[in-house]
């Protein structure tokens, strides 16, 4: 889920899950995790875990960040956060 809102990925492609639609990057301020016989209730019939990913927001101080990712091959990703 993110901020809520459940997401769910499109029957007709077979390579295209829930996991699939989620990317951690520094946009994502915290994670929180319900686990066991509840997490039915809050995500689509999870039987496991639901993961809500609560997204960063702007506040009146001005913050920012940088991160790189480098890794094999040829894996290279640069993520940036800018708000005020």
């Amino acid at each position: 889920m993110i901020q809520g809102s459940p997401l769910y990925g499109t029957a007709s492609l077979s390579f295209m899950d829930s996991s699939s639609l989620v990317r951690i990057d520094d946009t994502i301020e915290r994670v929180e995790v319900v686990q066991g016989g509840t997490s039915a209730i809050f995500s689509s019939g999870q039987p496991g875990a639901s993961a809500n990913f609560i997204l960063r927001t702007g506040s009146d101080k001005t913050t920012g960040s940088v991160a790189a990712t480098y890794g094999f091959e040829g894996m290279e990703r640069i993520d940036a956060f800018y708000a005020g």
